[in-house]
């Protein structure tokens, strides 16, 4: 998949708690990360229950029934620039889901269910750098 965008689809708090942070390593969403192909192809990556409970997940439709309440371009966000028009797969880390790589040849995000350092987590953790499952 080759992206072309990256979109926080957020509620009105999760906007609140993270302007600002563009230029920043890390961040936390509450809600769900859209990410866009240039084939047209929407990927969309939230906390899920599945295959363990807070486990990151991704689908091609929202998780959210409702629509978002805001929506922010992050493609030029720090975290994610280096990842835009490139070529960059989806591979999770550990059997229970924790961590998911969006790995590209020239760099990777990494997405994974926990708020302010704790596992198992309802909130996204987005980061530059590859976080380490306590066990």
């Amino acid at each position: 998949m080759k992206i072309s965008k990256v979109v926080y689809e957020l509620y009105q708090s999760d906007y609140s708690c993270i302007r600002g942070s563009e230029e920043g390593d890390t961040h936390e969403i509450d809600r769900e990360i859209r990410i866009e192909a240039e084939n047209g192809e929407r990927i969309y990556i939230s906390w899920t229950d599945s295959p363990a409970q807070y486990s990151v997940g991704y689908k091609t439709s929202r998780w959210s029934k409702n629509d978002p309440e805001v929506t922010v371009d992050v493609s030029h966000w720090k975290v994610w620039q280096t990842l835009i028009a490139e070529n960059c797969e989806l591979i999770f880390h550990g059997d229970e889901h924790q961590v998911l790589e969006i790995r590209c040849p020239c760099a990777s995000v990494y997405v994974s269910s926990q708020e302010n350092g704790k596992w198992f987590s309802d909130v996204l953790h987005i980061s530059s750098s590859r976080p380490k499952v306590s066990s």
